[in-house]
């Protein structure tokens, strides 16, 4: 997933002063990811260990990662282009990549 989900999956990382510069529909569309997601599937950033990057696109990072509490390995995407972070599109793009991994698993 997309480091949108970074306010999604990680809301820890969204400072006050970063949720207001947020609009308020990408605000409903990444808390929308949240609530759809099984408690178990929203983790802390803290408990994600990045290793290798093994993709970098115009927009997003693809990382290796494992969990530190039980070292499974698991791919984290990250956006980079500052534009998408706060692009409602964007995050309605992740959710439907959310919704079809999460179907696969």
């Amino acid at each position: 997933s997309r480091n949108a989900t970074e306010f999604a999956l990680f809301p820890e990382m969204l400072a006050a002063e970063a949720a207001e510069a947020v609009p308020e529909e990408l605000m409903a569309v990444l808390q929308d990811v949240s609530h759809r997601l099984p408690h178990a599937k929203v983790l802390p950033w803290s408990d994600v260990c990045l290793e290798r990057c093994m993709s970098r696109g115009e927009f997003a990072i693809v990382n290796r990662g494992r969990l530190q509490h039980s070292q499974t390995e698991v791919v984290v995407k990250m956006m980079h282009h500052k534009d998408c972070v706060y692009n409602v599109q964007a995050a309605q793009d992740l959710l439907a990549e959310i919704r079809i991994l999460f179907e696969l698993r």
